[in-house]
């Protein structure tokens, strides 16, 4: 359940979509998870780590030569916690020739906050609370009863509770979160990034031609929906900027 609040979009060395797995030459891996990557060497792991074989890292952000991996990644400061990355594996043959595989790539959490939305409803503006919490609460039931929107006031580094507003199940719903993939603006934040930096791993005017490429060629994909899939030997399903759907795991569960 908890990767279907991911989405992502990556690419290959030729701007091709894919799944957000790099394959390095020397048999280790990067994979996008969530917003952030898991690094995997079957040679490097150990019976006392403290990932799952062939897991050895976790890494969310930095500029890192693991390996034959080379990886770039960066936290954007957007609300919905986007992770950039480029990584590349590179072979060297005979006259100095060199074979390169790509990884770019971006991911986030799926879902737009509803804060403000909320905040509109009560006829809350700006600078009546610093924090706020939204809790749907049950009464036993599977279904929920209502939802609570929690003010809070800062002092120094604490939390004083200023108001709670009780809001109906069926407003509430129409209020909560909506499913939004990866945003428009999320990914051209992400391509602005590319510019600043994939020159770094190739030469600058084939940097420029692979970012021409993927922009004609964005699929954004749900990494729940590409885990079921795989699961059950069906498509994997993509779409458009803008056009997703609810993922899989959620449409299964509304029937």
């Amino acid at each position: 359940m908890a990767l279907s609040n991911y989405d992502m979009i990556s690419f290959n060395e030729n701007g091709e979509n894919c799944r957000g797995t790099l394959n390095g030459f020397k048999g280790d891996s990067l994979e996008i998870y969530k917003n952030f990557l898991y690094y995997r060497s079957e040679a490097m792991w150990k019976e006392d780590h403290r990932y799952c074989k062939p897991t050895i890292a976790e890494i969310h952000s930095g500029d890192i030569i693991f390996g034959d991996i080379t990886i770039r990644a960066i936290r954007s400061q957007k609300e919905n916690n986007p992770i950039f990355v480029i990584a590349m594996s590179m072979k060297f043959g005979e006259g100095n020739k060199t074979e390169k595989r790509l990884l770019l790539g971006v991911a986030c959490y799926a879902y737009d906050d509803p804060t403000k939305r909320f905040m509109d409803y009560l006829g809350l503006k700006e600078g009546d609370f610093d924090d706020s919490y939204i809790t749907n609460c049950y009464s036993g039931k599977d279904e929920c009863e209502y939802t609570m929107f929690e003010t809070y006031a800062k002092n120094g580094e604490e939390l004083i509770p200023l108001n709670k507003y009780k809001i109906p199940a069926e407003i509430a719903e129409e209020l909560d979160s909506k499913f939004v993939g990866v945003p428009k603006e999320t990914f051209e934040e992400f391509i602005e990034w590319l510019k600043e930096n994939l020159h770094d791993f190739i030469r600058r005017e084939e940097a420029k031609e692979l970012i021409k490429k993927i922009q004609g060629n964005k699929k954004r994909v749900n990494q729940g929906d590409t885990y079921i899939a795989s699961k059950l030997g069906i498509e994997t399903p993509t779409s458009d900027i803008g056009k997703q759907e609810e993922p899989l795991m959620i449409q299964m569960m509304k029937g």
